[in-house]
């Protein structure tokens, strides 16, 4: 699995985008990858990325790209964003989804992680589903 975000700043690694002319974070790195456990779980830690301009018509709000490379050789791209944002509900992409409730479970709570060493951390559960009944590649 690979995950990829802005920085604090609203910096993306994406030379595609219009904000490379943000300060990058020489402690951030943007992009990570991993393995998923033998049940398929998945977890990992990072910070909450700031909302960034795209063109000069879009400013993406804060969210975070998931790429699931299959045993098959496939992959599934998708994205998460963060519940309650005032930009999500402009988002392009996020308005192309014309299921209101595959757009809900494209939103994250975060609740206080009270275990956590850090006492202002927070901590979320975001279930990748690569197949849904009913749905197929390409549909909304």
């Amino acid at each position: 699995m690979e995950i990829w975000q802005a920085n604090a700043h609203g910096r993306s690694s994406d030379p595609r985008h219009k904000n490379m002319s943000v300060k990058p974070d020489p402690n951030f790195l943007e992009f990570g990858h991993f393995f998923t456990g033998e049940d398929d779980a998945y977890r990992f830690r990072s910070i909450k990325p700031a909302q960034y301009k795209d063109s000069a018509a879009w400013v993406r709000p804060p969210h975070i790209h998931f790429t699931v490379f299959l045993p098959s050789g496939g992959e599934w791209t998708m994205q998460m964003c963060f519940a309650g944002e005032p930009l999500n509900k402009n988002d392009f992409l996020r308005t192309a989804i014309v299921s209101n409730d595959a757009r809900k479970r494209l939103a994250l709570e975060f609740r206080l992680a009270t275990s956590a060493p850090d006492k202002t951390a927070h901590i979320g559960h975001f279930d990748i589903m690569l197949r849904m009944p009913g749905v197929t590649r390409g549909e909304a």
